[in-house]
């Protein structure tokens, strides 16, 4: 079964984001924000196939965790999810590639138009 990271702090968008990938049948492990993804990642060894990573969290953010994560040496795929921060930030934090919001936005509808 595919496994894969949540970290994000919004309760809202946790039940959204899970739901549409559960609905594919993926495995969704949530956690509530960086501090707590670098300890799941990096501590328990925990493996997942992909994460995503909210950028604006509380206790610590999703730029810092991924500095984390990548200086342990863990090199899984990790996409960002912001509405707000800037492409040089993300790639400070070691994200390879950046996709601007209204993308991501197209593709949220189409999933959801689904049912």
């Amino acid at each position: 079964m595919f496994r894969v990271l949540l970290v994000e702090d919004s309760r809202a968008n946790q039940l959204a984001i899970s739901r549409l990938l559960r609905a594919q049948g993926v495995d969704v492990t949530v956690v509530n924000d960086g501090s707590a993804a670098v300890v799941k990642l990096v501590g328990e060894k925990a493996a997942f196939d992909l994460a995503f990573f909210d950028i604006n969290m509380p206790i610590m953010g999703g730029c810092e965790a991924l500095r984390q994560v990548r200086a342990a040496g863990i090199d899984m795929p990790i996409i960002a999810l912001t509405a707000s921060v800037e492409q040089d930030e993300l790639r400070a934090g070691a994200v390879r590639h950046f996709s601007p919001c209204p993308m991501i936005e197209r593709r949220v509808n189409v999933f959801s138009s689904k049912g």
